[in-house]
Formats: structure tokens, sequence, C-alpha cells
């Protein structure tokens, strides 16, 4: 059995909201039980920095999907009807909109976002190739889609759009994203999209945004896509983010670790000499070097974790070779972990 009791943002540092514990008590009752006690990590911590660009080295994670949606040929994709699919574009006169979307950025593995995470800044950078007048909307897509599928009238193969050309506030969020900007000098434009990855961060699905035409006077613009011959010109996002903290209470107060590990922590990721049972997860402490302690936010194998301070920030890069004092539950009991609360002593807040 488990569960977890989320923190809450709005809550001062040190503030706990009334309650949260008791009823978390409440219902376990008398129950041996281990659990996670989650705290958001303070907003004047220094946030990690991720950078997702198709062709950097991250793989999977920074897999990038755009392609463009045309009104004039409704039913074929993009790659169908011929066109360049090193640029898109967004233009009045054809009618056409992009659609992009970095869908791997968020999960528990090495180089993504934690979900759960406090976004502390969100920039999109893209390279315009080919300026306009008519500077086109992003808003946050809302209905899932393909990039190999999607045309004006589809989302998918078989699965229209509700709002053609994803234009709609079915298909996407009515509120304004950003504003893309589209005068000289070429190259690259930047904007804020924090509160679409914010969103995606809270559990809304991923699947980025749109950029519609707004003007008449049929002067659109084009940016470089994630399929362009030179990579440091394919859209980028850079994520700022403070990662959500984790703390286990569990009854067993003794020493979880198997054998006698040393560590190297580099990026925030722990990895181990000796492989770790299953049971050593998410919210337990790991003191090393002396009385230096770090939580763990995720596992990536049975020999590497990810880390955090008690603030979200991964620890200092250290190692080869560094001692792993112990690995236990953060507390040992819910009671304690009521009372660490109340004082906020145990979180050094």
């Amino acid at each position: 059995m488990s569960a977890r009791v989320c923190g809450d943002s709005s809550l001062a540092r040190g503030e706990r909201r009334p309650g949260s514990f008791d009823g978390l008590k409440r219902s376990l009752g008398a129950l041996t039980a281990t659990v996670l006690l989650s705290a958001t990590s303070a907003m004047t911590a220094e946030g990690a920095v991720l950078t997702f660009q198709k062709g950097d080295g991250k793989g999977s994670v920074s897999e990038t999907d755009d392609t463009v949606i045309d009104a004039t040929v409704p039913n074929t994709t993009w790659v169908a009807d011929g066109q360049d699919i090193t640029h898109f574009e967004v233009d009045t006169s054809a009618h056409r909109h992009t659609i992009l979307k970095f869908p791997n950025i968020f999960g528990p593995g090495l180089n993504q976002i934690p979900p759960g995470a406090t976004i502390l800044s969100a920039i999109l950078t893209l390279n315009m190739d080919n300026e306009g007048t008519d500077c086109p909307d992003a808003h946050q897509l809302t209905e899932g889609w393909t990039e190999s599928e999607a045309t004006w009238n589809s989302r998918r193969t078989a699965v229209s759009w509700t709002d053609a050309g994803a234009d709609g506030a079915t298909s996407r969020k009515a509120a304004l994203e950003a504003v893309v900007p589209c005068a000289l000098p070429l190259g690259d434009k930047t904007l804020d999209v924090i509160t679409s990855v914010q969103n995606w961060s809270n559990g809304e699905a991923n699947e980025g945004w749109v950029f519609v035409d707004t003007g008449a006077s049929s002067n659109g613009v084009n940016f470089r896509s994630s399929e362009h011959a030179t990579a440091a010109d394919r859209p980028e996002l850079s994520v700022s983010f403070v990662r959500p903290v984790s703390y286990s209470v569990g009854t067993n107060a003794g020493d979880l670790k198997n054998g006698a590990p040393t560590l190297t922590i580099g990026g925030g990721v722990a990895t181990l000499t000796v492989a770790q049972p299953d049971h050593v997860g998410v919210g337990d402490e790991v003191t090393y070097h002396g009385a230096t302690r770090a939580f763990i936010s995720g596992r990536v194998s049975s020999t590497a974790y990810t880390l955090t301070d008690r603030l979200g920030v991964p620890p200092p890069d250290i190692g080869p070779g560094i001692v792993v004092n112990s690995i236990k539950r953060a507390f040992n009991t819910l009671n304690d972990a009521a009372l660490s609360s109340d004082t906020a002593s145990y979180l050094g807040t």
C-alpha cells in the first residue's frame, strides 16, 4: 500500500496546509505503509535547466514533431503535397498553419522534466528564414495529432480535428500563448511559452502548439523545421524548472542499501558501483561524503538514480569513489513527518 501527499505551490515557504497529514493518518489508521510526502520546491531555488532540440544527443527525449496543415489541400499531408519539409510556414493567402510539439520532454528519466515540476521559464526558439508582416499567434493545442498523418481536416488518419486547421477553442486553447516575432532581421526568434509548459507539468496532455495566421496582408512567415540540415537552426525549447521533492515515510528506519557502494554524481544522476534492491526508490534519503544528504527523485536503473536536494536542485557533481554512508526512508513514521512539517525543521526551510 502506498499514498502520497502533494505540496501546494501557493503556500509560503515552511507553511503547511492545515489537516494535510491528519487526513492521511486517519485514512491509514494503524496500517503499516510506506508513503511519500511530496513538497513543491521553493520558488526561490535556482532551477535546473534542460534544452531540447532534435539531434542534440538526448535521443528520443528531444524528438520534435512539426508539420504544416494547408486549407488549399485539406486532406493531404505536407509531405504528400511535395512541399519542402525542412521549413514550415504560416500564411494567410494560402491559409497554412503550423503545428509543433516536443512530445517526450516530461517523464522520470534522464534529461526529462519530472511531472509536477514548477516551471520557472520556458523559451521556444524558432529560426526565421523568411520574414512577414502577419506575425502568427501561438496557442496551446488540446487535441492529439500525428506528424506524418496530420492535415487541415484530420489530426491523424480517420480522426478529424474538432475545429478544421486546429483553429478553434475545442482543438486549441482560446487563450493566446505568444505572438511569434516576424520582422527583420532573419534568424532566431524567441517566444515565452511558460504557461503551456506548466500546464503539461501539471498533467495536461502535451500536444504542443498551433501557429495560426492573423493578418490580411497575405505576407506570411517561414521558419526552419526539425528536419533542417543545420541542427542548430531547428526549433529549440529551453526550460528552467524546480523539481518536486519527495520524502519517503516507512516503518523501516534501517539502512536500505545493498553492499558497500560508492557513487559518482554527474548532471543530477548518481551512479552506484553496487546494484540496489527494488525497494530503494523515490523519496529515500541518500547520505554520502560525510553528512551530505540528497533525496531520490527518480530511478534510472538499479545502479543509477536522479537526486535532488531539499529544494529540488540537483546536487553538485562529485566523484568517483564517494562512499555511500546510508540509504534510508526520509522519515520513520507519519508522526515524525507531520511534526517536521509543522516546524519545517527537517526540511530546512
